[in-house]
């Protein structure tokens, strides 16, 4: 009732009911989203729910309790598809800064963010690959969970996008860094074909040199994509 005195409104009327429901629903989406949804976004939002990544999360930490976040990701992912796609790219930027600015004014609205972030990224496969690896290993709900925040947090300085002008030296250059800083995980991606060859050189090279068994990490590789679009994502992790 409070709330709906702030949002001034007295009328009780069916008209005055109607709103009221908006404005329940408006804060019960705010609260799940991070931000007020339209009636399209909000079937985008409900539909997300059959998307095969979010089911893999929520297999992985069904309580989470920002696990919604993630379909806000995969919305602003479906944008920046229209955007590159050049279709009402004003709009759309439009819609994704609405969200994002909403967000941002929610408690812990920088947190938020970078969760919805997430799954708009090419890195959110091998994160999902690699928890549920953890899971296999024997790790509770409650550790998985621990281990995703982290991985808000830390992904994006963990992980090696290897662009077209990269080389064999500086994927081997980005896995000493990582075990030198102590990371307990990083991850690697290419979908560049003539660069997966060298992502493949030098996993052998460090491999060669023990790097892996002297600093204690298990590997995953994973040649995904098509024979148009290839793709290779690796993980290193300690267990």
């Amino acid at each position: 009732l409070e709330f709906l005195v702030i949002k001034k409104i007295y009328d009780y009327s069916v008209t005055g009911f109607e709103k009221i429901k908006k404005v329940v629903v408006d804060k019960q989406n705010q609260g799940k989203y991070g931000f007020v949804p339209d009636k399209e976004e909000v079937l985008f939002l409900q539909k997300a729910n059959k998307n095969p990544n979010y089911n893999q999360i929520v297999m992985l930490v069904p309580n989470y309790k920002h696990i919604d976040l993630i379909r806000t990701g995969f919305l602003l992912n479906s944008y920046n598809k229209k955007i590159g796609e050049k279709i009402e790219r004003d709009v759309f930027r439009g819609k994704i800064a609405r969200i994002k600015s909403e967000i941002s004014k929610r408690p812990e609205g920088s947190k938020l963010l970078k969760i919805v972030k997430l799954p708009t990224t090419e890195f959110f496969s091998i994160i999902l690959s690699y928890l549920y690896e953890l899971k296999i290993h024997g790790y509770s709900e409650e550790m998985l969970v621990k281990e995703f925040e982290e991985l808000v947090e830390s992904w994006e300085e963990s992980s090696m996008f290897v662009r077209s002008d990269q080389d064999i030296d500086d994927v081997i250059k980005f896995c000493k860094k990582r075990a030198s800083e102590g990371d307990s995980r990083f991850f690697i991606l290419t979908i560049y074909d003539e660069m997966i060859e060298e992502v493949e050189n030098a996993v052998s090279q460090l491999e060669l040199s023990n790097f892996f068994k002297i600093n204690q990490y298990e590997k995953k590789i994973f040649k995904t994509g098509t024979k148009d679009f290839p793709k290779i994502e690796a993980s290193f992790y300690k267990t």
